[in-house]
């Protein structure tokens, strides 16, 4: 069903003008996208959230869920976004500042920091001396987040070591341990996702700042840093 806000008109879809399906976890479908018209203007988008939660490393989280459930989600997140920012007078008119802006509030703020947390946790295994470790992670960076390798760590390593790692995070990672915890703890999501345009909403920036204080008071503004990562004016 085509959903029109404004002059434009929009429908989230699966492409099955492809000669083949693409893989899905551990199943194959079409690859989602959005249609986006106006006039006599179409122009299509890939969807960003099926992009990424089809990467392996999702795969162990996802992987016990019904894929249509599943689907259904990303479908509903994505037609969220879009009537996000087709309420965005200054660009609702035009299909192409449309799509400039998804590529930008579609950014998964869990995502992105996953991917440089990982960096950290590579080099401080190497600097503690502990190769095994830097070299598992390596090996295995994209088969899963860094949630499913953390809680691996806390049930493999020794309480010492481990207790160093939380502390070397605090003062040199990028604050992916406090944002995984407040977004299970705080945000009532069926899909591990937390894109920048949620994380810009006044109350989840708030209620974030708050739980950092109570919960995890050595990192020294981790809000300021996620902001400066994705660029945020």
């Amino acid at each position: 069903m085509m959903t029109k806000i404004k002059n434009i008109t929009y429908k989230v879809f699966f492409f099955e003008r492809v000669k083949k399906k693409i893989r899905f976890l551990d199943s194959e479908t079409y690859p989602l996208q959005i249609r986006l018209s106006t006039g006599g203007r179409t122009i299509y988008l890939k969807s960003y959230f099926f992009k990424i939660l089809s990467e392996e490393q999702y795969k162990a989280e996802l992987d016990e869920n019904d894929k249509k459930l599943l689907l259904d989600y990303i479908i509903s997140a994505e037609k969220r976004l879009m009537d996000f920012l087709l309420s965005i007078d200054n660009i609702a008119h035009s299909p192409e500042l449309v799509r400039q802006r998804y590529a930008v509030l579609c950014r998964d703020t869990l995502y992105e920091l996953d991917r440089l947390f990982k960096v950290f946790l590579i080099d401080f295994f190497t600097s503690s001396k502990l190769p095994a470790y830097a070299l598992f992670i390596e090996n295995n960076k994209r088969n899963f987040t860094s949630e499913f390798i953390l809680k691996t760590l806390e049930k493999s390593l020794h309480p010492g070591i481990y207790g160093q790692l939380k502390e070397s995070a605090a003062k040199h990672a990028p604050p992916y341990i406090p944002l995984i915890q407040f977004f299970r703890n705080s945000v009532d999501s069926p899909l591990p996702l937390l894109p920048l345009y949620t994380w810009q909403q006044e109350d989840i920036s708030r209620s974030f700042e708050q739980f950092v204080k109570t919960n995890y008071p050595a990192y020294n503004n981790p809000s300021a840093y996620i902001d400066r990562l994705l660029r945020i004016q």
